[in-house]
């Protein structure tokens, strides 16, 4: 991966290279993905690119409960299939997308059937197969008045922030993407930002407030000249330090803080207590 931009200092940068070892120093097209624009002007992106696959099949399976869901996941990705995509929706379905030869891909889907031991809902490449997956991209289960919230998420942790998240008020949406690697969150207006704040800090789980709009319990309004940040934060203090290498007079977005603010959970601790 190779890219160009322009710094905070208005320095034209190149980073990356269209070999395999290309960094020294700062891996800048690294730094750059999820940097949702706080490190520089992006100019230009060689990226590595595949064959596009000649067809696509999806399956859905049906469990009962989320441990099955996760533990059929992971055996789906223990197994030399040609998955695409791997996604976890509401209520407890496991959607997988196979891409390969036309001819191969019903024997793929069998494959899947005997090591799930279950039958599926198969979904042949076409219009209808691929709109799902492309709405899927621009986020459109999100209603227009929700808020949506980016949590990094690991398979080992999934359970146990699912099982707390039914306690916080107003999450309207929960899908698991990437095999278990992110968490969207489709919350309301009036969802609870503390008691979803405490999920995180409890779970050691990172979050971001995606799209902008009021946080109306415990927090602040978020801002579109930074990003408002939930849960674990350990890692911002590093980020920042490469920010200002890179952005020395702050020309970019930063982050807007914490939703809700140290400050508010240190009052609503003490309202507890009293």
């Amino acid at each position: 991966m190779e890219i160009e931009l322009i710094d905070g200092l208005g320095r034209l940068v190149r980073g990356g290279g269209k070999v395999v070892k290309n960094a020294a120093g700062f891996d800048i097209p690294k730094l750059m993905v999820g940097s949702y624009g706080r490190l520089g002007v992006l100019l230009e992106a060689t990226l590595k690119v595949f064959p596009k696959p000649p067809a696509w099949v999806t399956v859905r399976f049906e469990f009962s409960g989320l441990q099955a869901t996760l533990r059929a996941l992971q055996l789906l990705q223990a197994n030399p299939l040609p998955i695409s995509a791997l996604e976890i929706e509401p209520p407890l379905r496991l959607v997988v997308r196979f891409a390969g030869r036309a001819e191969a891909l019903p024997a793929v889907v069998q494959r899947a059937q005997r090591l799930m031991n279950l039958s599926a809902n198969i979904q042949e490449g076409g219009p209808l197969e691929s709109t799902y997956w492309q709405q899927l991209s621009e986020f459109a289960f999100l209603p227009a008045d929700s808020q949506l919230i980016r949590v990094a998420m690991s398979g080992r942790k999934l359970l146990a922030f699912h099982e707390d998240l039914q306690r916080v008020s107003g999450v309207q949406v929960v899908r698991y993407s990437g095999g278990c690697s992110v968490a969207w969150l489709v919350v309301s207006s009036q969802f609870d930002a503390v008691a979803l704040h405490r999920v995180l800090l409890a779970q050691r789980l990172a979050a971001v407030v995606v799209c902008e709009g009021e946080i109306s319990k415990g927090g602040n309004t978020s801002s579109r000249h930074g990003l408002q940040l939930m849960g674990d934060t350990n890692w911002v203090s590093l980020s920042q330090r490469l920010q200002h290498a890179m952005d020395p007079h702050g020309k970019f977005a930063d982050y807007a803080g914490t939703v809700p603010t140290e400050k508010t959970l240190a009052k609503t601790e003490t309202a507890d207590a009293s």
